[in-house]
Protein backbone atom coordinates (compact mmCIF):
# COMPACT_ATOMS: atom_id res chain seq x y z
CA UNK A 1 0.00 0.00 0.00
CA UNK A 2 1.35 3.60 -0.68
CA UNK A 3 2.82 5.89 2.09
CA UNK A 4 0.05 7.17 3.60
CA UNK A 5 1.86 9.69 5.37
CA UNK A 6 3.65 10.92 2.18
CA UNK A 7 2.65 15.22 1.60
CA UNK A 8 1.98 15.88 -1.86
CA UNK A 9 4.21 19.22 -3.24
CA UNK A 10 1.58 19.67 -5.95
CA UNK A 11 -2.06 21.56 -5.60
CA UNK A 12 -4.58 19.22 -5.91
CA UNK A 13 -7.08 21.14 -8.24
CA UNK A 14 -8.57 18.98 -11.23
CA UNK A 15 -11.01 19.53 -14.35
CA UNK A 16 -14.05 17.71 -15.08
CA UNK A 17 -16.01 16.93 -18.58
CA UNK A 18 -17.27 13.96 -19.66
CA UNK A 19 -18.35 13.86 -24.10
CA UNK A 20 -20.38 10.87 -24.36
CA UNK A 21 -20.89 10.35 -28.38
CA UNK A 22 -24.07 12.05 -29.61
CA UNK A 23 -24.11 14.45 -26.96
CA UNK A 24 -23.48 18.34 -27.47
CA UNK A 25 -20.35 20.08 -26.37
CA UNK A 26 -19.11 23.72 -26.39
CA UNK A 27 -16.05 24.96 -26.17
CA UNK A 28 -14.98 26.77 -23.52
CA UNK A 29 -12.28 30.05 -23.39
CA UNK A 30 -9.98 30.84 -20.84
CA UNK A 31 -8.22 34.38 -21.70
CA UNK A 32 -5.18 34.80 -19.75
CA UNK A 33 -2.41 37.56 -18.45
CA UNK A 34 0.64 36.65 -16.46
CA UNK A 35 1.49 39.75 -14.81
CA UNK A 36 5.20 39.79 -13.33
CA UNK A 37 7.86 37.20 -13.88
CA UNK A 38 6.18 34.20 -16.63
CA UNK A 39 7.71 31.36 -17.76
CA UNK A 40 7.25 29.82 -21.59
CA UNK A 41 3.87 28.02 -20.83
CA UNK A 42 1.56 27.27 -18.31
CA UNK A 43 0.12 24.02 -17.31
CA UNK A 44 -4.39 23.23 -16.62
CA UNK A 45 -5.69 20.63 -16.19
CA UNK A 46 -7.76 18.03 -19.05
CA UNK A 47 -10.76 16.25 -19.24
CA UNK A 48 -10.57 12.79 -19.30
CA UNK A 49 -13.65 10.49 -19.84
CA UNK A 50 -15.34 12.81 -17.03
CA UNK A 51 -12.25 12.47 -14.43
CA UNK A 52 -10.66 14.99 -12.84
CA UNK A 53 -6.85 14.68 -11.94
CA UNK A 54 -3.90 17.51 -11.58
CA UNK A 55 -2.26 14.31 -12.99
CA UNK A 56 -3.24 14.89 -16.22
CA UNK A 57 -2.45 18.35 -18.30
CA UNK A 58 -1.16 20.28 -20.82
CA UNK A 59 0.15 23.10 -21.28
CA UNK A 60 -0.41 26.36 -23.90
CA UNK A 61 2.49 28.88 -24.44
CA UNK A 62 2.36 32.33 -23.11
CA UNK A 63 3.30 35.04 -25.47
CA UNK A 64 5.90 37.88 -25.21
CA UNK A 65 3.24 40.21 -23.68
CA UNK A 66 2.02 38.21 -20.86
CA UNK A 67 -1.34 36.45 -22.59
CA UNK A 68 -1.97 32.49 -23.41
CA UNK A 69 -5.64 31.09 -24.18
CA UNK A 70 -7.28 27.80 -22.89
CA UNK A 71 -9.23 26.19 -24.86
CA UNK A 72 -11.77 23.20 -23.67
CA UNK A 73 -14.74 21.21 -24.89
CA UNK A 74 -17.04 20.63 -22.09
CA UNK A 75 -20.46 19.56 -21.58
CA UNK A 76 -20.55 20.60 -18.54
CA UNK A 77 -19.39 22.60 -15.40
CA UNK A 78 -16.00 22.14 -15.52
CA UNK A 79 -13.36 22.34 -12.65
CA UNK A 80 -10.17 24.37 -14.43
CA UNK A 81 -7.03 24.30 -13.09
CA UNK A 82 -4.20 27.30 -14.39
CA UNK A 83 -1.14 26.59 -12.64
CA UNK A 84 2.42 27.58 -13.23
CA UNK A 85 5.53 28.48 -11.18
CA UNK A 86 3.54 28.42 -8.20
CA UNK A 87 0.79 30.44 -8.69
CA UNK A 88 -2.56 29.83 -9.79
CA UNK A 89 -6.07 28.90 -9.78
CA UNK A 90 -9.44 27.22 -10.32
CA UNK A 91 -11.81 28.05 -13.14
CA UNK A 92 -15.24 27.21 -12.52
CA UNK A 93 -15.94 27.23 -16.28
CA UNK A 94 -19.70 26.65 -18.30
CA UNK A 95 -19.69 25.55 -21.69
CA UNK A 96 -19.26 28.00 -24.43
CA UNK A 97 -18.60 31.07 -22.05
CA UNK A 98 -15.34 32.46 -22.21
CA UNK A 99 -13.72 33.80 -19.29
CA UNK A 100 -10.57 36.10 -18.01
CA UNK A 101 -8.27 35.58 -15.59
CA UNK A 102 -5.00 37.20 -14.17
CA UNK A 103 -1.81 35.35 -12.68
CA UNK A 104 0.27 37.64 -10.18
CA UNK A 105 3.74 36.91 -9.73
CA UNK A 106 4.48 37.28 -5.67
CA UNK A 107 0.89 38.99 -4.89
CA UNK A 108 -1.37 38.03 -2.21
CA UNK A 109 -3.75 37.61 -4.42
CA UNK A 110 -2.01 35.73 -7.19
CA UNK A 111 -5.19 34.56 -8.61
CA UNK A 112 -8.52 36.72 -10.49
CA UNK A 113 -11.54 35.97 -12.47
CA UNK A 114 -12.52 39.11 -13.66
CA UNK A 115 -16.43 40.03 -13.87
CA UNK A 116 -18.95 39.05 -14.52
CA UNK A 117 -17.86 35.59 -13.07
CA UNK A 118 -15.92 36.88 -9.58
CA UNK A 119 -17.90 36.09 -7.26
CA UNK A 120 -17.90 32.34 -7.60
CA UNK A 121 -14.36 32.23 -7.92
CA UNK A 122 -13.88 34.51 -5.14
CA UNK A 123 -15.59 32.29 -2.64
CA UNK A 124 -14.52 28.96 -3.89
CA UNK A 125 -10.52 30.44 -3.66
CA UNK A 126 -11.67 31.08 -0.04
CA UNK A 127 -12.23 27.51 0.62
CA UNK A 128 -8.44 27.29 0.55
CA UNK A 129 -7.96 23.84 -0.55
CA UNK A 130 -5.25 22.15 1.13
CA UNK A 131 -3.01 20.67 -0.88
CA UNK A 132 -3.16 16.98 0.50
CA UNK A 133 -6.35 15.34 2.26
CA UNK A 134 -4.62 14.06 5.37
CA UNK A 135 -4.07 18.03 5.89
CA UNK A 136 -7.82 18.95 5.19
CA UNK A 137 -8.09 16.16 8.22
CA UNK A 138 -5.76 17.83 10.68
CA UNK A 139 -8.08 20.82 10.72
CA UNK A 140 -10.68 18.49 12.85
CA UNK A 141 -7.97 16.96 15.34
CA UNK A 142 -8.96 18.89 18.19
CA UNK A 143 -12.08 16.27 18.18
CA UNK A 144 -10.99 13.86 20.41
CA UNK A 145 -14.75 11.37 19.74
CA UNK A 146 -15.99 9.89 16.78
CA UNK A 147 -19.05 11.64 17.23
CA UNK A 148 -17.19 14.78 17.54
CA UNK A 149 -15.57 14.94 14.62
CA UNK A 150 -18.61 13.61 12.42
CA UNK A 151 -20.52 16.19 13.68
CA UNK A 152 -17.69 19.25 13.36
CA UNK A 153 -17.18 18.04 9.43
CA UNK A 154 -20.80 18.10 8.61
CA UNK A 155 -21.01 21.42 10.05
CA UNK A 156 -18.07 22.93 8.05
CA UNK A 157 -19.11 21.11 4.79
CA UNK A 158 -22.97 22.77 5.36
CA UNK A 159 -21.15 26.44 6.49
CA UNK A 160 -19.30 26.18 2.95
CA UNK A 161 -21.97 25.22 0.42
CA UNK A 162 -24.75 28.04 2.05
CA UNK A 163 -22.32 30.47 0.45
CA UNK A 164 -22.81 28.82 -2.91
CA UNK A 165 -26.43 28.08 -2.07
CA UNK A 166 -27.26 32.31 -1.15
CA UNK A 167 -25.27 32.89 -4.32
CA UNK A 168 -27.83 30.44 -6.65
CA UNK A 169 -30.62 32.04 -4.98
CA UNK A 170 -29.44 35.69 -5.84
CA UNK A 171 -28.97 34.22 -9.20
CA UNK A 172 -25.12 34.92 -9.54
CA UNK A 173 -24.42 31.09 -10.25
CA UNK A 174 -26.50 28.44 -12.09
CA UNK A 175 -28.32 25.68 -10.73
CA UNK A 176 -25.94 23.44 -12.77
CA UNK A 177 -22.83 25.25 -11.23
CA UNK A 178 -23.83 24.65 -7.49
CA UNK A 179 -24.38 21.07 -8.66
CA UNK A 180 -20.83 20.68 -9.11
CA UNK A 181 -19.80 22.24 -6.42
CA UNK A 182 -22.27 20.37 -3.83
CA UNK A 183 -20.87 17.46 -5.57
CA UNK A 184 -17.32 18.12 -4.70
CA UNK A 185 -17.59 19.15 -1.40
CA UNK A 186 -19.50 16.42 -0.04
CA UNK A 187 -17.16 14.08 -2.04
CA UNK A 188 -14.19 16.64 -0.62
CA UNK A 189 -15.80 15.92 3.05
CA UNK A 190 -16.41 12.26 2.84
CA UNK A 191 -12.82 11.57 1.63
CA UNK A 192 -12.36 13.54 4.88
CA UNK A 193 -14.37 11.21 7.26
CA UNK A 194 -12.31 8.44 5.22
CA UNK A 195 -9.14 9.24 5.73
CA UNK A 196 -9.80 10.36 9.53
CA UNK A 197 -10.73 6.90 9.91
CA UNK A 198 -8.08 4.99 8.02
CA UNK A 199 -5.32 7.45 10.50
CA UNK A 200 -6.92 6.03 13.81
CA UNK A 201 -7.59 2.72 12.25
CA UNK A 202 -3.16 2.93 12.27
CA UNK A 203 -3.15 4.60 15.29
CA UNK A 204 -4.84 2.00 17.30
CA UNK A 205 -5.15 -0.81 15.46
CA UNK A 206 -3.97 -3.74 18.19
CA UNK A 207 -4.18 -1.59 20.88
CA UNK A 208 -5.03 -3.63 23.55
CA UNK A 209 -8.57 -1.21 24.02
CA UNK A 210 -9.24 -1.43 20.70
CA UNK A 211 -10.47 1.73 20.24
CA UNK A 212 -10.40 1.99 16.29
CA UNK A 213 -13.90 -0.64 16.51
CA UNK A 214 -15.65 1.69 18.93
CA UNK A 215 -17.21 3.87 16.62
CA UNK A 216 -14.28 4.95 13.69
CA UNK A 217 -14.77 1.82 11.84
CA UNK A 218 -18.60 2.35 11.73
CA UNK A 219 -17.78 5.74 9.94
CA UNK A 220 -15.46 3.84 7.53
CA UNK A 221 -18.13 1.92 6.12
CA UNK A 222 -20.93 4.52 6.51
CA UNK A 223 -18.68 6.99 3.89
CA UNK A 224 -19.74 4.19 1.18
CA UNK A 225 -23.32 4.68 1.61
CA UNK A 226 -22.94 8.30 1.16
CA UNK A 227 -20.58 8.10 -1.85
CA UNK A 228 -20.24 5.21 -3.79
CA UNK A 229 -17.01 5.37 -5.70
CA UNK A 230 -18.11 3.39 -8.82
CA UNK A 231 -20.49 6.16 -9.32
CA UNK A 232 -19.27 7.91 -12.80
CA UNK A 233 -20.35 11.57 -11.46
CA UNK A 234 -18.39 11.33 -8.49
CA UNK A 235 -15.09 11.66 -11.37
CA UNK A 236 -16.11 15.47 -11.32
CA UNK A 237 -14.68 16.33 -7.72
CA UNK A 238 -11.74 17.61 -7.16
CA UNK A 239 -11.39 14.79 -4.29
CA UNK A 240 -12.20 12.02 -6.43
CA UNK A 241 -8.59 9.90 -6.39
CA UNK A 242 -8.59 10.44 -3.13
CA UNK A 243 -12.11 8.78 -1.67
CA UNK A 244 -11.66 6.09 -4.49
CA UNK A 245 -7.73 5.27 -2.87
CA UNK A 246 -8.95 5.52 0.47
CA UNK A 247 -11.91 3.38 -0.66
CA UNK A 248 -9.43 0.20 -2.14
CA UNK A 249 -7.35 0.65 1.32
CA UNK A 250 -10.37 0.20 3.33
CA UNK A 251 -12.13 -2.86 1.21
CA UNK A 252 -8.09 -4.39 1.56
CA UNK A 253 -8.21 -4.17 4.90
CA UNK A 254 -11.67 -5.25 5.13
CA UNK A 255 -10.48 -8.52 3.47
CA UNK A 256 -8.29 -9.17 6.41
CA UNK A 257 -10.77 -8.45 8.64
CA UNK A 258 -9.12 -5.54 9.82
CA UNK A 259 -6.26 -7.39 11.43
CA UNK A 260 -2.92 -5.06 10.37
CA UNK A 261 -0.49 -7.95 10.96
CA UNK A 262 -2.07 -9.94 8.83
CA UNK A 263 -2.19 -7.80 5.98
CA UNK A 264 1.31 -6.98 6.72
CA UNK A 265 2.67 -10.39 6.46
CA UNK A 266 1.28 -10.63 2.94
CA UNK A 267 2.62 -7.41 1.71
CA UNK A 268 6.27 -8.81 2.99
CA UNK A 269 5.33 -11.02 0.15
CA UNK A 270 4.30 -8.74 -2.74
CA UNK A 271 5.74 -6.24 -3.99
CA UNK A 272 3.56 -2.74 -2.85
CA UNK A 273 2.61 -1.63 -6.34
CA UNK A 274 1.12 -4.92 -7.67
CA UNK A 275 -0.66 -5.83 -4.17
CA UNK A 276 -2.85 -1.91 -4.94
CA UNK A 277 -3.12 -2.56 -8.55
CA UNK A 278 -4.06 -6.42 -8.05
CA UNK A 279 -6.65 -5.24 -4.96
CA UNK A 280 -8.20 -2.26 -7.41
CA UNK A 281 -9.35 -4.70 -9.97
CA UNK A 282 -10.92 -6.80 -7.46
CA UNK A 283 -13.01 -3.87 -5.87
CA UNK A 284 -13.81 -1.19 -8.77
CA UNK A 285 -16.00 -1.31 -11.79
CA UNK A 286 -14.25 -0.72 -15.26
CA UNK A 287 -14.77 3.58 -16.11
CA UNK A 288 -13.26 3.75 -11.97
CA UNK A 289 -10.11 1.11 -12.34
CA UNK A 290 -9.15 2.76 -15.78
CA UNK A 291 -9.03 5.99 -14.57
CA UNK A 292 -7.45 4.57 -10.84
CA UNK A 293 -4.65 2.53 -12.28
CA UNK A 294 -3.72 5.65 -14.41
CA UNK A 295 -3.24 7.56 -11.55
CA UNK A 296 -1.98 5.31 -9.59
CA UNK A 297 1.07 4.55 -11.60
CA UNK A 298 1.77 7.78 -12.35
CA UNK A 299 1.51 8.59 -8.44
CA UNK A 300 4.34 5.99 -8.23
CA UNK A 301 6.18 7.20 -11.09
CA UNK A 302 6.34 10.56 -10.33
CA UNK A 303 8.43 9.76 -7.44
CA UNK A 304 11.38 8.58 -9.96
CA UNK A 305 12.34 5.55 -7.48
CA UNK A 306 12.31 3.27 -10.72
CA UNK A 307 10.62 0.42 -9.03
CA UNK A 308 11.03 -2.08 -12.26
CA UNK A 309 7.63 -3.74 -11.00
CA UNK A 310 6.18 -0.32 -12.32
CA UNK A 311 6.96 -1.62 -16.27
CA UNK A 312 4.98 -5.04 -16.16
CA UNK A 313 2.26 -2.63 -14.18
CA UNK A 314 2.19 -0.07 -17.31
CA UNK A 315 2.14 -2.87 -19.67
CA UNK A 316 -0.64 -4.76 -18.31
CA UNK A 317 -2.82 -1.78 -18.29
CA UNK A 318 -2.58 -0.75 -21.97
CA UNK A 319 -2.84 -4.39 -22.83
CA UNK A 320 -6.25 -3.76 -20.49
CA UNK A 321 -7.17 -0.33 -22.23
CA UNK A 322 -5.04 0.13 -25.57
CA UNK A 323 -6.76 3.21 -26.41
CA UNK A 324 -6.76 5.14 -23.12
CA UNK A 325 -6.33 8.67 -23.12
CA UNK A 326 -4.65 8.20 -19.70
CA UNK A 327 -1.57 6.88 -21.41
CA UNK A 328 0.02 9.82 -22.73
CA UNK A 329 0.26 11.28 -19.29
CA UNK A 330 1.50 8.10 -17.91
CA UNK A 331 3.78 6.87 -20.60
CA UNK A 332 5.98 9.64 -20.15
CA UNK A 333 6.97 8.44 -16.96
CA UNK A 334 7.25 5.38 -17.42
CA UNK A 335 9.60 5.35 -20.15
CA UNK A 336 12.56 6.65 -18.29
CA UNK A 337 11.52 3.55 -15.62
CA UNK A 338 12.15 1.36 -18.79
CA UNK A 339 15.24 3.29 -19.94
CA UNK A 340 16.66 3.41 -16.39
CA UNK A 341 16.09 -0.91 -16.56
CA UNK A 342 18.07 -0.89 -19.52
CA UNK A 343 21.01 1.02 -18.73
CA UNK A 344 21.70 -1.24 -15.65
CA UNK A 345 22.40 -4.21 -17.79
CA UNK A 346 26.00 -2.59 -19.20
CA UNK A 347 29.00 -2.48 -17.53
CA UNK A 348 29.66 0.60 -14.97
CA UNK A 349 30.92 3.60 -16.85
CA UNK A 350 34.26 4.84 -16.86
CA UNK A 351 35.59 7.71 -14.15
CA UNK A 352 33.01 5.92 -11.58
CA UNK A 353 34.40 4.97 -8.49
CA UNK A 354 33.98 4.26 -4.61
CA UNK A 355 36.08 5.62 -1.79
CA UNK A 356 38.10 3.03 -0.35
CA UNK A 357 37.28 1.40 2.68
CA UNK A 358 34.04 3.79 2.75
CA UNK A 359 31.75 1.87 5.43
CA UNK A 360 33.92 2.72 8.72
CA UNK A 361 34.41 6.47 7.85
CA UNK A 362 33.11 8.06 10.34
CA UNK A 363 33.41 11.81 10.16
CA UNK A 364 33.15 14.12 6.63
CA UNK A 365 36.85 15.77 7.94
CA UNK A 366 38.26 12.12 7.91
CA UNK A 367 36.31 11.35 4.36
CA UNK A 368 37.89 15.06 3.39
CA UNK A 369 41.35 13.96 4.37
CA UNK A 370 41.44 10.99 1.35
CA UNK A 371 41.31 13.74 -0.77
CA UNK A 372 44.53 15.52 0.42
CA UNK A 373 45.91 18.39 -2.13
CA UNK A 374 42.65 18.35 -3.96
CA UNK A 375 40.20 20.43 -4.02
CA UNK A 376 36.50 19.06 -3.80
CA UNK A 377 33.32 19.40 -4.81
CA UNK A 378 30.59 18.35 -2.93
CA UNK A 379 27.57 16.62 -3.31
CA UNK A 380 25.03 15.45 -1.12
CA UNK A 381 21.93 13.57 -2.24
CA UNK A 382 20.22 11.02 -1.81
CA UNK A 383 18.51 8.06 -4.59
CA UNK A 384 14.82 8.97 -2.82
CA UNK A 385 15.63 12.93 -3.32
CA UNK A 386 14.00 14.16 -6.42
CA UNK A 387 15.58 17.32 -6.97
CA UNK A 388 19.21 16.02 -6.43
CA UNK A 389 18.12 13.70 -9.71
CA UNK A 390 17.05 16.73 -11.64
CA UNK A 391 20.27 18.78 -10.87
CA UNK A 392 21.99 15.09 -12.64
CA UNK A 393 20.70 16.28 -16.01
CA UNK A 394 23.58 19.18 -15.84
CA UNK A 395 26.64 16.36 -15.10
CA UNK A 396 28.25 17.28 -18.62
CA UNK A 397 28.56 21.04 -18.22
CA UNK A 398 29.38 20.38 -14.52
CA UNK A 399 32.12 17.62 -14.97
CA UNK A 400 33.63 20.45 -17.66
CA UNK A 401 34.16 23.32 -15.35
CA UNK A 402 35.44 21.07 -12.45
CA UNK A 403 38.00 19.45 -14.68
CA UNK A 404 39.05 22.92 -16.14
CA UNK A 405 39.55 23.96 -12.31
CA UNK A 406 41.26 20.62 -11.55
CA UNK A 407 38.64 19.52 -8.46
CA UNK A 408 37.18 16.57 -8.00
CA UNK A 409 33.57 15.30 -7.56
CA UNK A 410 32.32 13.53 -4.59
CA UNK A 411 29.03 12.36 -4.26
CA UNK A 412 27.70 11.87 -0.51
CA UNK A 413 24.44 9.41 -0.17
CA UNK A 414 22.70 9.69 3.07
CA UNK A 415 20.35 6.87 2.36
CA UNK A 416 20.11 3.72 4.76
CA UNK A 417 21.75 0.62 4.15
CA UNK A 418 18.73 -1.10 2.94
CA UNK A 419 18.77 1.32 -0.36
CA UNK A 420 22.71 0.01 -1.05
CA UNK A 421 21.93 -1.75 -4.18
CA UNK A 422 19.46 1.39 -6.03
CA UNK A 423 22.28 3.47 -4.42
CA UNK A 424 24.63 2.18 -6.80
CA UNK A 425 22.16 1.76 -10.07
CA UNK A 426 21.52 5.07 -10.02
CA UNK A 427 24.88 6.00 -9.72
CA UNK A 428 25.27 3.73 -13.16
CA UNK A 429 22.11 5.09 -14.79
CA UNK A 430 22.84 8.65 -14.24
CA UNK A 431 26.43 8.29 -15.01
CA UNK A 432 28.06 10.19 -12.24
CA UNK A 433 31.72 10.42 -13.23
CA UNK A 434 33.48 10.87 -9.62
CA UNK A 435 34.16 9.40 -6.09
CA UNK A 436 30.88 7.70 -4.13
CA UNK A 437 30.71 7.38 -0.35
CA UNK A 438 26.98 6.30 1.41
CA UNK A 439 27.13 7.50 4.59
CA UNK A 440 26.74 4.95 7.66
CA UNK A 441 25.09 6.12 11.03
CA UNK A 442 28.10 7.96 12.42
CA UNK A 443 28.68 9.84 9.17
CA UNK A 444 25.68 10.44 8.27
CA UNK A 445 25.53 12.45 11.24
CA UNK A 446 28.30 14.31 11.24
CA UNK A 447 27.31 15.47 7.85
CA UNK A 448 23.29 16.63 9.00
CA UNK A 449 25.24 18.76 11.89
CA UNK A 450 27.41 20.65 10.16
CA UNK A 451 24.05 21.80 8.00
CA UNK A 452 22.69 23.11 10.84
CA UNK A 453 23.45 21.96 14.40
CA UNK A 454 20.41 20.20 14.54
CA UNK A 455 20.38 16.67 13.32
CA UNK A 456 18.21 18.10 9.99
CA UNK A 457 19.33 18.78 6.21
CA UNK A 458 17.99 19.83 3.39
CA UNK A 459 19.05 18.18 0.07
CA UNK A 460 20.77 18.77 -2.86
CA UNK A 461 23.95 20.39 -0.81
CA UNK A 462 26.17 21.36 -2.30
CA UNK A 463 30.12 22.13 -0.65
CA UNK A 464 33.29 23.16 -2.13
CA UNK A 465 36.77 22.52 -0.35
CA UNK A 466 40.27 23.62 -0.74
CA UNK A 467 43.16 21.32 -1.19
CA UNK A 468 44.25 21.74 2.46
CA UNK A 469 40.97 20.18 3.79
CA UNK A 470 39.25 23.22 4.62
CA UNK A 471 35.39 23.96 4.11
CA UNK A 472 35.50 26.89 1.90
CA UNK A 473 31.69 27.61 0.29
CA UNK A 474 29.68 25.28 2.71
CA UNK A 475 26.59 26.22 0.73
CA UNK A 476 27.75 26.18 -2.81
CA UNK A 477 26.03 26.91 -5.90
CA UNK A 478 24.03 24.10 -7.68
CA UNK A 479 25.31 22.49 -11.13
CA UNK A 480 22.74 24.10 -12.75
CA UNK A 481 23.87 27.39 -11.47
CA UNK A 482 26.89 27.10 -13.20
CA UNK A 483 27.69 30.94 -13.62
CA UNK A 484 27.75 31.08 -9.84
CA UNK A 485 29.51 28.36 -9.23
CA UNK A 486 32.37 29.31 -11.19
CA UNK A 487 32.28 32.56 -9.35
CA UNK A 488 32.70 30.96 -5.94
CA UNK A 489 35.19 28.24 -7.66
CA UNK A 490 37.30 31.38 -9.10
CA UNK A 491 37.71 33.11 -5.53
CA UNK A 492 38.77 29.74 -3.31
Amino acid sequence: MKNTFALLTLSLVFLYSCIPSGDSAEVTIINGQFLGDFPDSIAYTVPIDGACSFKFSEYVPIDPSGSFQVNVTIQKPAFIKIFSRGVGGTVIAEPGKTYDVKLIKDAELDFIVQEPYSSVHEAYENLAPPSHIQRAASKFDGDTTVELVAKAIEDSRIKELAVFLELKENGDISEDVYSLIELDRNVFYSSIKATKSLLKFYENSGSEDDLFTTGWKQMWQDVWQEQNPNQSDLKSSSWYYDLVDNYVEYKTYESYNFDLSKFREDQIRDSVHTQVVRKSTEYLNNGALEFYQAAYLYYAAIHVDYEKELIGLYQNFISQYPTSEYTKHVEPLISPVIAYHEKLAQPMGDGIAFVDDFENINSLNELISHFAGQKVYVDVWATWCGPCKEEFNHKKELSALLSKYGIESLYISIDTPSKERQWKEMIKFYELKGKHIRTNEALSKDVRDLFDDGGSIIIPWYLLFDEEGHLVKKFASRPSELDSLENEIVVM
